[in-house]
């Protein structure tokens, strides 16, 4: 990995400044106005950002949110494992050449970010329920400075039932995670469908996911 990473720092770098200039000029700006556009109004203190997030709206806000930033990551991911996959054959893939490789699968990899989040939406419903069901019944009497202030009875158990439900909705979340480690690859060099893509990483990560959840992501090698 080190080596590879010797042998093709030009590239890597030249795509990752690349990638940088492209998601400053094109991605963020389109994820200010969406953002812009889904909150229509000012939020004036913590209370009400509390329940704005936890609407329909918001909810609706943080999803496309997580997509858009999901997405970024997965194309910048992409673009790199190609230029280490290109190496791993005794190639030399370009940035321009990882750019354009990407672009041809775009719609499949903002798909996989989609599906994602999706799926790690469902993962924490229980947890927002619960945090949303406290939400309610203590910011009708208070607003959140208050309880972050006296920390009375009824706030710290909340805080501890959210607290447990968080840590097993995490453990879930990273299972999910290691499970489908290898989904940008399987996209971007097996050209299968979404549904397909998700199967393969699973299937390739079987018999090894402790090793995985356990190593650094970059010392991770697809092979």
């Amino acid at each position: 990995m080190f080596a590879i990473i010797g042998q093709r720092w030009r590239e890597l770098v030249g795509f990752a400044l690349l990638f940088r200039v492209l998601e400053s000029l094109l991605f963020a700006p389109a994820a200010a106005l969406a953002g812009k556009w889904l909150l229509g109004r000012t939020v004036l203190d913590s209370t009400a950002l509390v329940s704005f997030l936890l609407s329909p709206r918001g909810l609706l806000a943080l999803t496309l949110a997580a997509v858009t930033a999901l997405s970024i990551r997965l194309i910048e991911h992409a673009g790199l494992s190609a230029i280490f996959f290109g190496a791993f054959d005794g190639r030399r893939v370009s940035s321009r050449e990882a750019l354009r490789l990407v672009w041809g699968h775009l719609l499949i990899l903002v798909r996989v970010s989609a599906r994602f989040v999706g799926v790690g939406l469902l993962t924490v419903l229980p947890l927002l329920a619960v945090a949303g069901g406290f939400a309610a019944r203590l910011l009708s009497q208070h607003d959140v400075n208050y309880y972050l202030r006296l920390r009375p009875r009824e706030f710290i158990a909340a805080a501890v039932v959210i607290g447990v439900i968080a840590l097993l909705t995490a453990a879930v979340l990273l299972s999910l995670v290691v499970r489908w480690r290898w989904v940008v690859q399987v996209a971007l060099f097996q050209k299968k469908g979404v549904s397909e893509t998700f199967a393969e990483s699973a299937a390739l990560t079987r018999g090894r996911r402790w090793k995985l959840a356990a190593c650094w992501p970059a010392s991770c090698s697809f092979r």
